[in-house]
Order: structure tokens, then sequence, then C-alpha cells
């Protein structure tokens, strides 16, 4: 099922295609290793960076696709932890 990362210090809110469970551990790292990363809307080409070690709380909740909460105004980005992975190897 899709995590949804939701914090009220962000613009936008970010639903990976992978569990809670997955998505935390990925989320530790980045914390610790106070890495960004890049998210991209395909359809406006905006590109977000994001530095979860700078954000005080967020919340991880496992999503529908089709849930109702995702249809308000907010933007949400679709990604998946592999490709958040392959774009961090491409920048080292």
């Amino acid at each position: 099922m899709p995590t949804l990362l939701t914090s009220d210090e962000l613009d936008i809110r970010i639903l990976f295609t992978e569990a809670a469970s997955e998505v935390a551990t990925f989320v530790r790292e980045v914390i610790r290793e106070r890495q960004p990363i890049g998210l991209s809307t395909n359809a406006a080409h905006d590109v977000y960076v994001v530095n979860l070690a700078n954000v005080k709380q967020f919340a991880l909740a496992e999503v529908a696709r089709d849930d109702e909460s995702l249809a308000d105004d907010l933007l949400t980005v679709l990604t998946s932890l592999a490709e958040l992975r392959d774009q961090a190897g491409g920048q080292a």
C-alpha cells in the first residue's frame, strides 16, 4: 500500500509507492545523511528539493491510491524509493 508523507512545514505531500516500513527506513537514512531529495512534477515540470532533516515533524501513513484526502488542493508528488535512490546515485 502506498505511503503518504505529510507535514505542515511542506508545501507539498509526498506519495511513495512503497509500504510505510520501507519508507520509514529510507527517511531515517536521508535524515541521518542530511541528504535532500529532489521531486519533480511531470505535468508542470516543477522541481521541489526537500531536506527532511530540517523538518521538525512529519507523518507517514499508508493510504489507498484513490483516498479522498488526496483530492484537495494541496500538491501531491508521486515517487518511488527506487527513483529517489537512482537519483541520489547519479549525483555522487
